[in-house]
Parts: structure tokens; C-alpha cells; sequence
């Protein structure tokens, strides 16, 4: 999203580079959307399986299932977006007897004709409803199947399971939510203008100042989305929450101990330790005694 900002000037027009980021910036824009759209459809799926399958939540994986989703992922996102590429194009206009190069989505084909057609509502259809969707329908599965083992000794088995299960399920929950809230705007700007904006009204000005402000603020909106997911995780998610503090201070441990020793008068060496339990020695004497 940021490129997008550096993209409108177009510093290079004129050169082989300036059509070469005229193509390179849409496409990566859509393949990163479509990247996190498959992600969040996948994560769904995922959480349905872990509560659905018994061999899932005693952690029985498919490193090899999960390595194909996530190249099926990259790949499908990668050719989706391949029509940006081949439709935009260096553009030139006169304006106010000056000749100006712009970039913009130029069909030259029956096929990118129609992708322009029906481009604002494939991109609300694939790009915001189907995770929606997809999210509404598994999490409806996920809860049922809650449901159907309130009860019994398989619930009390998998109960600490089912625990950290439910609590990744509600991140990804949050996720989804979130990316709903921040690109909402984004689509419905596009919509109402291809609906409501009529080039030949003579009252379009205020309409299109409106959908132009809408935009700005959508597009910023979208790009916010991509830099909140961590925050919403750190508020939701307890797991990545201590692995963010780990991370953030791994040098810091509330039950390390510092002891400093000189080394012959040229420096000091800082070591921390993690204090044995106070019962450890007692443990070690029992086990002695008890052999």
C-alpha cells in the first residue's frame, strides 16, 4: 500500500522502469490482499479441523499438507493478480497544453474489457465476501460441534485442549473482523461510484468530492489493516502476547538473579540465573533416600 503513494508521482515515466512500476505495484497489491484473504479462509478451516479431529488436537499434524496449502495460497494469489499487470499502462493525455503520462488500467483485449467490466464487483465478491463467508460458515461448524461435546469424557479429556483452541479460534475471529471494518469503506467507495456516478449529471461534482473523500480515507483505512493484526493479537491472544514480551525482552526474567564477578580488574562479566526451586534439593534427597 505505501508504494501506491510513491507510485502516482511517477518520477520515471518516461523510462522503461517508470511502465515497469506502473505494473509491478498493482499486481503486488492485489497478491498481497489475496495473499490474507486465503489466509484468513484457510485459518478457518484450520480451526474447524483442530476442534472437529481428535488426531489434531493431540497434535498429530501434516507438515506436508499445511507446506502445499500455504504454496497453493501464494501461487492462486500470485495468478489472480495477474490481469493487473497485463492491463495497466502508461498513459498519455494532454492537459492544459502540456502532454502527460499517467498510469492507469487500459484494456486492450476482449477479455481485460470485461475484467475492467466486472473488476469492482470481483474484487467485493472474492476479496471481502468469500472470507466472510467462509469465516461465518466454519465458525457456525466449530461451535455446533462444541456443542455436541459439552458433554462426556471426551470433553473433559480434550477440556485444556479445547481451551487453547478457542482462544486461537477468537484471534482469528478478531482478524477477520478487523480486515471486515478496514476495507468495507474501500469496496463501498467503489461500488456507489460505479452504481451512482453518471459522468452526463450535472450535479456530479459534489457526488464525486464525496466518493473522492471516501476513497482517501478507505485507502488509508485499508493500509491501516495491515499493521494491526499484531496489536489485535497482542489484546487477544495470551500465547502471542508472552511470546511478544519474550521476544521484546529476552534479557529480562522476573526470577533471574544478576551476580557480577571481576575479572582481574579489567572488566566485569553480568550473568543471570534462574534461581533452583527451593523444594529442588529435598526432591533429589528423596529420590536418594527412596533408592
Amino acid at each position: 500500500m505505501p508504494s501506491e503513494l510513491l507510485a502516482t508521482r511517477f518520477p520515471f515515466d518516461d523510462s522503461s522502469f517508470g511502465l515497469c512500476l506502473c505494473k509491478l505495484v498493482p499486481f503486488l497489491q492485489k497478491a498481497s490482499v489475496g495473499i490474507t484473504v486465503l489466509n484468513l479462509c484457510a485459518l478457518s478451516v484450520d480451526r474447524y479441523r483442530a476442534v472437529a479431529s481428535w488426531s489434531r488436537v493431540q497434535g498429530v499434524g501434516i507438515p506436508l499438507r499445511t507446506a502445499m496449502e500455504i504454496v497453493s495460497i501464494w501461487v492462486l494469489s500470485l495468478v489472480l493478480a495477474v490481469p493487473e499487470a497485463i492491463g495497466f499502462d502508461m498513459v498519455k493525455f494532454d492537459y492544459r497544453n502540456e502532454t502527460i503520462r499517467t498510469c492507469m488500467l487500459k484494456p486492450k483485449s476482449d477479455f481485460m474489457m470485461y475484467y475492467k467490466d466486472i473488476k469492482d464487483w470481483w474484487l467485493f465478491g472474492f476479496y471481502f465476501c468469500v472470507p466472510l463467508m467462509c469465516t461465518a460458515v466454519f465458525y457456525t461448524l466449530m461451535t455446533c460441534e462444541m456443542l455436541n461435546h459439552r458433554n462426556g469424557s471426551l470433553r473433559i479429556a480434550l477440556s485444556e485442549h479445547l481451551k487453547q483452541r478457542r482462544e486461537v479460534a477468537k484471534a482469528v475471529f478478531c482478524l477477520v473482523l478487523i480486515f471486515a471494518l478496514c476495507w468495507f469503506p474501500l469496496h463501498l467507495s467503489r461500488i456507489l461510484k460505479k452504481m451512482v456516478y453518471n459522468q452526463r449529471d450535472i450535479g456530479r461534482c459534489e457526488l464525486l468530492n464525496f466518493l473522492l473523500v471516501l476513497d482517501y480515507l478507505s485507502i488509508n483505512l485499508a493500509t491501516v489493516n495491515s499493521c494491526i493484526n499484531p496489536i489485535i493479537l497482542y489484546f487477544v491472544s495470551k500465547k502471542f502476547k508472552n511470546c511478544f514480551k519474550s521476544c521484546l525482552c529476552c534479557w529480562c526474567h522476573s526470577d533471574a538473579t544478576v551476580t557480577s564477578t571481576g575479572q582481574n580488574g579489567n572488566g566485569t562479566s553480568i550473568q543471570c540465573k534462574s534461581p533452583e526451586p527451593a523444594n529442588l534439593h529435598t526432591d533429589r534427597s528423596l529420590r536418594k533416600d527412596s533408592d
